[in-house]
């Protein structure tokens, strides 16, 4: 049986376990009912744009269609662009994101990155060094796990630092023990920016300095 045949019955299966017609997987695949036809028939084979939208639409992975092909169809990796700041990571009015602008746009292959900072100042050294990019995932307070590495605002200042929580408090640790602990005053203003996701570590020569 051909690639594009064995390919087709998937489609076709996984269409009739959701009782989609046939007009209706075209119409949400935004194509003629005619290529769903020709899909299901091995007459054509979807491009690969096409086949991640098929997925998607149909509650599969996409390797679910390659399976036991010995040359599978080559997939690009999901890109996305994400927000840039240079915002100085321990001083600053603590206004993100409604008064800071991004300095470009940089391009991750995590779909779950959403924002990405310089870093300024040694508190997370070694793990995280002056002028290393890291890229942020927005995430609620009760989806964070202690010792996860954190973006947030507290009263007036940008921090990046380990987080955790024990007997109700919110504790602020940095990797660099010549920094004190943070344990957050609850009557001080605190926003969770997200959890870090990815560390860019930048080559020294090309290190941006930071404030003091």
């Amino acid at each position: 049986m051909t690639m594009s045949k064995e390919l087709g019955i998937k489609i076709r299966e996984l269409r009739e376990k959701l009782g989609l017609t046939q007009r209706e997987l075209a119409e949400k695949l935004g194509v003629d009912n005619s290529t769903i036809s020709a899909y299901e028939s091995g007459r054509i084979t979807p491009s690969v744009d096409k086949l991640r939208k098929l997925a998607e639409i149909l509650g599969a992975d996409v390797s679910y269609f390659l399976e036991g092909e010995a040359t599978p169809v080559p997939l690009p990796p999901i890109r996305k662009a994400i927000p840039l700041y240079n915002t100085n990571m321990t001083t600053g009015n603590g206004a993100f994101p409604d008064s800071v602008q991004p300095i470009r746009y940089i391009s991750t292959d995590l779909t779950d990155a959403d924002c990405a900072f310089i870093v300024h100042g040694q508190s997370m050294f070694p793990e995280i060094s002056e002028g290393d990019v890291i890229l942020v995932k927005h995430t609620s307070p009760d989806e964070i796990r202690n010792g996860d590495i954190v973006v947030v605002i507290y009263g007036n200042q940008f921090l990046v630092k380990r987080f955790y929580r024990a007997d109700g408090k919110i504790v602020l640790f940095g990797d660099n023990e010549e920094y004190a602990p943070i344990v957050v005053d609850p009557g001080e203003r605190f926003r969770l920016l997200g959890r870090v996701v990815e560390i860019r570590r930048v080559p020294k020569r090309r290190r941006i300095r930071g404030w003091r």
